[in-house]
């Protein structure tokens, strides 16, 4: 609900497959649509990284953001 409206927010993950399966709901709540996902090692210490784009299609739902205690009550 933060991003503005044909912005992106971009998360970096580490291995992400399941947590992206996971967010489909979630994501057409909030109007987001992930239009690309990069994988790839670091250098160095060669670890797993997930860069995920996801672009806000339109305004979000007054009711969110919401308070933490309604998100511990009820995930999205």
């Amino acid at each position: 609900p933060l991003v503005k409206v044909n912005s992106y927010f971009i998360a970096m993950k580490a291995n992400s497959k399941e947590e992206i399966e996971n967010s489909k709901n979630a994501l057409a709540k909030l109007s987001g649509n992930i239009e690309e996902i990069y994988e790839f090692n670091l250098p160095i210490e060669n670890s797993y990284r997930t860069i995920i784009k996801i672009k806000k299609e339109a305004k979000t739902n007054l009711k969110y953001p919401r308070k933490y205690s309604e998100i511990k009550k009820k995930t999205l």
